[in-house]
């Protein structure tokens, strides 16, 4: 029996996810945290999310159908109006909770009375529960930050991990509820930086759930169109308005929102080029010269390189507008990101000059390669041969493999359309351990016609087919 107030209310806003919302309800109602619900806000699915619902046989779970759609923002409000707890869990559909995770982010709202929000980091799946790489964390070690410095932070990016989110139910609804208009999925993100206005913002090391990356969910599905970052930016804008006044020196807070604004649209226009999306890049980085006026001219040039499909032009453009962007950047942690990419992009030079000879010196003339090249052009620009990135995106556009089924998959798909050699570089000797079983079919069936410590080189054509 549920009292006449929970001590936390677990908020599942749903739609059409009935394959994964079993798994995320059972980790609810395993948490040991005294009285709670579980609101299932289903908005108007087509599937049996219902029955799900049901079938948990379990009277801590409320179920409420929306007789139409009305959007993921709306639909977080509703939990938001209905729940009685005095804490809130964000939960979405296809995550769950790893044990103790929900009841360790109550404990620590607990003990700091200060704290709005408690997040924490993430352990990443793929739609089939596999483990995939960890995502870069904000800090190393249990961390509290005061509502101004996360503010801060939080204007140049989202690092808060929805799944993981707990919040003081006074502290929300002081803060408001989710904003509609913003697109995109970007209302968590919002609702974070208004939160932070509110109380101070804590961070636990230890993963408190599973967040699991799939062709549906918002981080997948980004680098379709720049909604996202037109979502972004709105977010930005908007928290600049309320932040007013509130920032000790608000001038230097929106130039550094800004320049990160930036510098994730060069990162998307890049993405965008290699996919093929030529005129989406362009617009990106006339986007980007908006957010930084005085690379106004530099980014135009880099546009024009873009809207002609010109991989290794917008590239040479742009590498010195990330550089300079890092420079502004410099002393926050989104900044030490910027950097990181710009100093990685520096230290591969230096290897793709011998990665470079080495193909000239191996691989005919005419013949076509596919490089494991981090999409990056200048390989192929500064080794004089045709041909494509391994994995390329036009082809696989979820990037890396999720197996080597899907490596082996891709490589033959590249074979297809004409590589003649795969080329993998040093810097990525690790497909070979990460994927062992693409390793074992490049050994089995291709001849390796070249081997150090600066790459391999495969000649992708079998004894009866032959390059001409």
């Amino acid at each position: 029996m549920i009292s006449s107030r929970p001590l936390v209310s677990v908020c599942i806003p749903t739609r059409d996810r009935a394959g994964h919302l079993r798994e995320a309800l059972e980790s609810v109602l395993a948490e040991d945290v005294g009285e709670m619900e579980v609101l299932v806000l289903d908005d108007a699915s087509t599937d049996h999310t219902a029955a799900v619902a049901r079938e948990m046989d379990d009277g801590r779970v409320i179920y409420h159908r929306h007789a139409t759609p009305i959007g993921i923002a709306a639909n977080r409000n509703a939990c938001l109006e209905a729940a009685r707890g005095v804490y809130l869990a964000w939960l979405d559909d296809d995550d769950a909770y790893l044990p103790g995770g929900l009841a360790r982010q109550i404990e620590t709202l607990e003990r700091e009375p200060e704290v709005a929000l408690a997040h924490a980091s993430v352990e990443v799946v793929d739609a089939e529960g596999r483990p995939q790489p960890a995502w870069r964390v904000p800090f190393e070690s249990d961390t509290i930050e005061t509502g101004a410095e996360a503010f801060e932070e939080l204007l140049l990016r989202n690092y808060v991990h929805a799944p993981t989110a707990v919040t003081r139910a006074s502290a929300h609804r002081t803060a408001g509820p989710y904003a509609t208009s913003l697109g995109d999925r970007a209302e968590d993100w919002d609702a974070w930086l208004r939160l932070s206005l509110v109380g101070d913002v804590a961070y636990a090391a230890r993963p408190a759930a599973r967040y699991r990356r799939h062709g549906g969910s918002a981080t997948a599905t980004r680098g379709a169109s720049l909604e996202w970052l037109e979502s972004e930016t709105r977010v930005v804008r908007r928290a600049l308005q309320r932040g007013r006044g509130r920032v000790p020196d608000f001038r230097t807070t929106r130039r550094l929102a800004y320049a990160a604004l930036a510098s994730r649209h060069l990162e998307a226009a890049s993405d965008a080029l290699v996919r093929g999306a030529g005129s989406t890049a362009a617009r990106a980085a006339r986007r980007a010269a908006r957010l930084a006026p005085s690379m106004a001219c530099e980014l135009a040039i880099a546009a024009d390189h873009a809207s002609r499909g010109d991989e290794h032009g917008f590239h040479e453009a742009t590498h010195p507008m990330l550089r300079r962007l890092a420079r502004v950047l410099a002393n926050t942690r989104y900044g030490a990101t910027v950097q990181e990419r710009v100093d990685s992009t520096e230290a591969w030079s230096t290897d793709r000059a011998r990665v470079a000879r080495r193909i000239r010196r191996v691989v005919p003339h005419g013949a076509r390669i596919a490089a494991i090249d981090k999409w990056d052009p200048s390989l192929l620009h500064d080794s004089r041969r045709d041909g494509w990135h391994f994995p390329d995106l036009a082809l696989a556009p979820d990037g890396y493999p999720a197996d080597d089924a899907g490596a082996i998959e891709h490589l033959e798909a590249q074979r297809s359309r004409g590589a003649d050699f795969l080329v993998i570089p040093g810097v990525a000797f690790w497909w070979l351990d990460h994927y062992a079983g693409f390793a074992r079919h490049l050994d089995t069936r291709f001849e390796l016609v070249w081997s150090d410590d600066a790459c391999v080189i495969y000649r992708l054509a079998r004894a009866d087919e032959q390059v001409a």
